[in-house]
C-alpha cells in the first residue's frame, strides 16, 4: 500500500504508513516440542491512548513528525499475523476459528512505539494469555522485544523492518519458554461426577492462624541478580543458563539495560525458565574465575607471644665493682 504523506509547516505533522510484517532478522530458536493441540490466535487489543500513533521522526529539532496508520486496530492485527505465521512454520496446528481449537493465544499490547533519529529503533511490549476450549486463562505473561535497523528518513519500509524485528525477539522467547509451551500441550482436566453434586455447607471455621512469613514462591516469574563489576549480560546469562548466546533472551526481558555495559548493583530479572544450571545469586562475579568476593577467608592463627625472659639468679659469691 502507498505512503500517504500529511505535509505541513506546522509542528507534528503526521505521517502515514500502513503495517506489514518484514522482519530483517529472522526467528532463531525453535521449540524443543511442537504441541500437538490445535491453536488459535484471537484477539489482540491495544491499551495504548492513541493507538493509531505507532512512533515518531525526531530528525528535525524544530519538527517532530508523529507516524501513524489508519486503522486503529493496525498494530494488533500486525501481531496476530506474525505469530500465526511464525508459529505455523515451526509445525504447529494453527486453526481459523475458536470452535476448532484446543488453546487460544490473544493478548494486549502494552507498548508499540519506533523512534527513528539516525536510525529506526522500535519497542514491543506484549501482555500475552492462554485460554482452554471453556475460555479460562491457563497461563499469562508479558514478553518484551526490540528491533533497530537504519534505512531512508520517513521510509514505510524501514519502519516496518523495525517493529518486525522487535516481535521476532518475542517470538524466540516464546518458543524458549517451557512453562507457556507446557501451557499449550496441557490437557483440559475431565469433569468429574463427584464434581456435579451439589455443594455440602463447609464446617464451621477454625480460629484464624498467624499469617506466614512471605518467601520467593517457585512460581514467580522471575530471579532476580544483582550485578557486579565487569558483569555483562552474556557472563549472567552462562551462569544461569549454561549458555552464553542466551544473553538474547536476558536483553528482551530487560530493555531498559545495556547487555554489555551494565553497572555495578543494576538488578537484572532472569526469567525462571532460563535458570536451568543455577538458581540463586552467586557471591561473586559471572565474568570472573577468582575466588568468589562473597567468601570471607579464615583469619590465620596470630603468631605465639615470646615468654618473658627469665630473672636472673640470686648472686652467691663475692660482689666486685664500685661500693
Amino acid at each position: 500500500m502507498w505512503i500517504t504523506v500529511l505535509l505541513s509547516a506546522a509542528y507534528g505533522a503526521d505521517h502515514n504508513i500502513s503495517l506489514e510484517y518484514k522482519p530483517n532478522t529472522k526467528v532463531k530458536r525453535s521449540p524443543a516440542t511442537v504441541p500437538g493441540h490445535k491453536i488459535f490466535f484471537g484477539e489482540f487489543r491495544d491499551q495504548r491512548a492513541n493507538p493509531r500513533q505507532v512512533g515518531e521522526n525526531l530528525e528535525d529539532k524544530e519538527k517532530r513528525v508523529i507516524v501513524v496508520v489508519s486503522d486503529p486496530h493496525g498494530a494488533g492485527h500486525l501481531v496476530r499475523a506474525a505469530l500465526s505465521k511464525e508459529f505455523g512454520s515451526k509445525g504447529f496446528s494453527v486453526v481459523g476459528g475458536p470452535g476448532l481449537a484446543d488453546k487460544i493465544i490473544e493478548g494486549t499490547l502494552v507498548k508499540f512505539w519506533t523512534v527513528e533519529t539516525n536510525r529506526y529503533n522500535s519497542q514491543t511490549q506484549l501482555r500475552l494469555d492462554v485460554r482452554d476450549k471453556s475460555g479460562g486463562v491457563v497461563f499469562s505473561r508479558t514478553y518484551s522485544g526490540s528491533g533497530k535497523n537504519f534505512g531512508r528518513s520517513l521510509s514505510e519500509t524501514n519502519y516496518n523492518e523495525s517493529i518486525s524485528d522487535s516481535l521476532t525477539m518475542i517470538v524466540d522467547a516464546l518458543f524458549t519458554d517451557s512453562e507457556f509451551l507446557r501451557a499449550l500441550s496441557e490437557k483440559a482436566p475431565p469433569v468429574r461426577m463427584e464434581d456435579k453434586k451439589p455443594p455440602v455447607a463447609p464446617p464451621a471455621p477454625s480460629p484464624p492462624s498467624p499469617p506466614p512469613v512471605k518467601t520467593a514462591e517457585p512460581g514467580e516469574e522471575y530471579l532476580f541478580h544483582r550485578v557486579f563489576a565487569g558483569e555483562t549480560m552474556a557472563t549472567i546469562a552462562k551462569y544461569y543458563s549454561g549458555n552464553a548466546n542466551n544473553w538474547k533472551i536476558l536483553a528482551s526481558h530487560n530493555l531498559d539495560k545495556e547487555p554489555f555495559k551494565l553497572r555495578a548493583d543494576e538488578v537484572i530479572k532472569i526469567p525462571r525458565s532460563l535458570a536451568i544450571v543455577n538458581k540463586d545469586q552467586p557471591g561473586f562475579s559471572t565474568a570472573s574465575s577468582r575466588e568468589p568476593a562473597g567468601r570471607v577467608k579464615k583469619p590465620a592463627a596470630p603468631a605465639a607471644t615470646p615468654a618473658a625472659p627469665a630473672p636472673p639468679p640470686p648472686v652467691t659469691g663475692p660482689a666486685f665493682g664500685p661500693k
